[in-house]
């Protein structure tokens, strides 16, 4: 099986807070921002500068074979992907160029799983395994640094007539070893037992390279470096003045190896309950951060990350099938959480990743469905959440901890709640079918959804937070039973609620920020056939 897919569109953030309340100050991209009199309001206007983009394209190939003999199954599962990304963004949200960025990235993967699945032919069946995995990926942060271009004088006049930017990309080779193994028991016809383990191990080989030049393209999608001595030096010493870090390269290693138990056991109470518990470890290797400037080897590495999962549960259909009753009680509890943190680099607003040394995420998953008469189906979905850091004293600070302590990249973000993790949230959705004749029925599906507030950044700045909302999503549908089609005119977010999904510093500018929001309230007519 092989598939290729292409997408192509532009972030739509708008710059917002502008001018930030006191006792922020109007930094210069918010300054122009006024002056050109541009919304800066997080409504449902948008003004986007030329070239800006997202770009992705993928390619998949899967070849699967199977050997079957008297004892079990033999399954080699080769697989390759390519992707290809671009984001051309205009970080100061000016109207004019001011600082432009590209982020070029593109991946390549190759795996081979071999694996033998024994026949249930008793109370005992087992799977057992290794999987390899190949990839190359390139990472690309290029900065033209358009606002500059009036303070190249004196010792930096050479460098016009610019712009000035600058080149830091990376490249990592990762190669995964892996063999596992599951047995289950099936100790009765209703209780079953499960246990497997899976022994990982992941080796990359980490590239980084930092330089300063021209950029040929607006967004820095070609930076020709500076050549000689002298071009090389004032541009250091720009960036030096300025924190951008320095020109050069490094290479760094790493290996981490982990073994992932898992067990579970399932009961059937009756035909129709069934009820579970379960333990996982899991394991995601640690990396590198490609944005670091610094070029200190113990800087630029983070850890790998741990997590022991429980969960117990039920699943049951009940009054005859009529009601529908799923509920799972879940706690996990990581080590060493890798978290994506904004960071500043000089002028340049990076992101990095850090280790979060503690942290828990437990509640409750609920799924409930009853069918109230032959006409009407009423279903709920709701989680009860409880996420929080334990232990995160290197959290990056927010915009009024950095005006507190301009010379401090960190907070103690320990007892705070995750970022996009709400105590509630849920949704209900409430069926009405109507016959309209012997083949045609006109369905009406209403689905509001309901979410307790949430940090928006990994910096969890409370002036962005999301405030609780509710959302209103409906799908009336004519539907031909015997032709196998429908029609259907549909509504999302009919209330036009405003709900963040993007919010990050805008650089330079403490207290001002660029985000982006849910869609206002659309329509749309959807035809349907089934062949």
């Amino acid at each position: 099986e092989s598939r290729d897919s292409h997408v192509r569109g532009a972030l739509t953030t708008q710059p917002t807070n502008c001018p930030p309340n006191p006792p922020f100050k109007v930094g210069p991209f918010c300054s122009a921002l006024i002056k050109a009199g541009s919304n800066t309001q997080l409504d449902n206007e948008r003004e986007q500068a030329p070239g800006q983009l997202t770009k992705l394209s993928t390619s998949d190939f899967v070849a699967i074979a199977n050997y079957d003999t008297s004892t079990g199954t033999f399954t080699s599962e080769t697989a390759y992907s390519h992707y290809g990304y671009d984001l051309k963004l205009n970080t100061a949200q000016s109207p004019t160029p001011l600082f432009n960025n590209s982020f070029p990235e593109h991946q390549s993967q190759f795996s081979q799983e071999l694996r033998w699945t024994s026949k249930l032919e008793g109370p005992l069946e087992f799977t057992a395994g290794a999987y390899y995995q190949n990839s190359r990926l390139f990472a690309g942060n290029d900065f033209v640094y358009y606002f500059l271009q009036p303070n190249l004088v004196g010792p930096f006049a050479s460098l016009k007539p610019g712009p000035f930017s600058q080149d830091l990309h990376s490249t990592q080779h990762e190669r995964d070893y892996s063999a596992f193994a599951s047995g289950t028991w099936h100790i009765t016809d209703d209780l079953s037992a499960t246990v497997s383990g899976r022994f990982t191990e992941t080796k990359k080989s980490f590239f980084l390279t930092d330089a300063f030049g021209t950029s040929v393209g607006s967004y820095g999608e070609v930076i020709v470096p500076y050549s000689t001595p002298a071009l090389k030096a004032a541009a250091q010493a720009l960036s030096n003045a300025l924190g951008l870090g320095k020109a050069g390269s490094i290479n760094l290693s790493r290996s981490d190896s982990d073994f992932t138990p898992a067990a579970d056991i399932q009961y059937k109470l009756t035909p129709d309950i069934n009820v579970y518990a379960s333990y996982t470890r899991g394991f995601l290797a640690g990396g590198f951060n490609g944005a670091d400037t610094s070029f200190n080897a113990s800087l630029i590495p983070f850890n790998p990350e741990n997590v022991d999962a429980y969960e117990v549960g039920v699943k049951s259909l009940l009054l005859d099938h009529r009601l529908m009753v799923n509920l799972a009680f879940f706690d996990e509890e990581f080590s060493n959480l890798q978290v994506a943190a904004q960071q500043y680099s000089g002028v340049s607003l990076i992101t990095n990743v850090r280790n979060a040394a503690q942290a828990t995420s437990r509640g409750l998953d609920a799924e409930v469905r009853a069918v109230v008469t032959d006409r009407l189906t009423v279903g709920t979905k709701f989680t009860v959440l409880d996420a929080y850091f334990g232990n995160y004293t290197n959290a990056a600070p927010y915009a009024a901890l950095k005006l507190a302590q301009p010379n401090n990249q960190i907070q103690d973000a320990s007892g705070k709640d995750l970022p996009y993790s709400p105590r509630f949230s849920g949704s209900l959705d409430v069926t009405y079918v109507q016959p309209v004749s012997d083949d045609l029925d006109l369905t009406l599906d209403v689905m509001p959804y309901l979410s307790t507030g949430f940090y928006t950044t990994d910096t969890l700045d409370p002036a962005v937070k999301q405030s609780t909302y509710a959302t209103l999503d409906f799908r009336l549908a004519l539907v031909n039973n015997s032709s196998d089609w429908e029609v259907s005119f549909i509504g999302k977010n009919v209330t036009s609620t405003t709900v963040k999904n993007l919010v990050i510093d805008l650089p330079l500018n403490t207290g001002s920020y660029t985000q982006s929001k849910q869609r206002p309230a659309s329509f749309g007519v959807q035809f349907v056939k089934h062949w």
